[in-house]
């Protein structure tokens, strides 16, 4: 069967270069890299990051993805004894397609931080990240995976920090920020500082909102929420993006 399509392939005419608008598209590409580097004390909560580096005009998820795609998953594999919690989300930037369509993720780069508490026991490590996306551009989607793997070091104290701009990239506690909040059992509002306020519900706390006013960019106005408590899910929080940074706020079924 060999021999037959290579004898077919000697004389079959040549093939046509396709017009530029039927040319092979490449595929979008996202690359996995354990930023290296990281030195952790032992016994102590510290991070790892894992960069995503991501194909020009393509853009993943934030942790809730919005009116369509998919969240970005991250798991580490990690030596025994060292213990990994939840998965560090930066604040996402929106993104609004065709037919009004709003998403929350990131383009270009991101880093992805998860909180861990290594062993009694120094020395070099190898971590493996292992992760799933979803990588879309305006109405073409390819669902994706990949694993990296990289070294850090326990030892008895820190040492210098690669994942700085990373950790600073995290949304802070509201109460940092300044900003005017009012809330009650059954809704929240905060007052505009500056010509920006970006909010991003997480899922947890998305079925609990009702009709939300538009974050809007005129100095001086409010945003106001309408809350269900009985609709918060775990982990319900609002991260918020202005001119002083990110932050985020939580939100428990009882209140006070």
């Amino acid at each position: 069967m060999v021999l037959l399509w290579l004898a077919c392939a000697t004389t079959a005419p040549a093939l046509a270069p396709l017009p530029p608008d039927e040319a092979p598209r490449a595929e979008p590409q996202v690359s996995l890299t354990v930023v290296p580097g990281v030195t952790l004390t032992a016994g102590v909560s510290g991070y790892l990051g894992v960069r995503y580096t991501i194909s020009p005009g393509w853009h993943i998820y934030w942790e809730n993805p919005g009116d369509s795609g998919i969240a970005t998953e991250l798991q580490l594999r990690l030596p025994e004894g060292d213990v990994a919690t939840a998965t560090q989300f930066p604040a996402p930037v929106t993104l609004v397609s065709a037919g009004n369509i709003v998403n929350y993720g990131y383009h270009d780069e991101v880093t992805l931080l998860v909180p861990v508490t290594p062993g009694p026991t120094p020395g070099p490590r190898v971590v493996t990240a292992e992760s799933r996306w979803l990588m879309c551009k305006e109405d073409r989607c390819v669902p994706g995976s990949g694993t990296a793997s990289g070294d850090y070091t326990v030892g008895t104290a820190a040492g210098p920090d690669p994942l700085q701009a990373a950790r600073a990239a995290l949304p802070r506690p509201l109460h940092e920020s300044g900003l005017r909040v009012v809330e009650s059992a059954d809704s929240w509002s905060v007052e505009l500082q500056g010509t920006r306020l970006e909010l991003y519900p997480s899922l947890g706390l998305e079925p609990a909102l009702g009709p939300r006013a538009p974050a809007s960019d005129a100095v001086g106005r409010r945003v106001d929420l309408t809350l269900d408590r009985a609709g918060l899910g775990p982990d319900a929080r609002l991260v918020l993006r202005t001119d002083a940074g990110t932050f985020v706020t939580t939100f428990a079924k009882e209140y006070p």
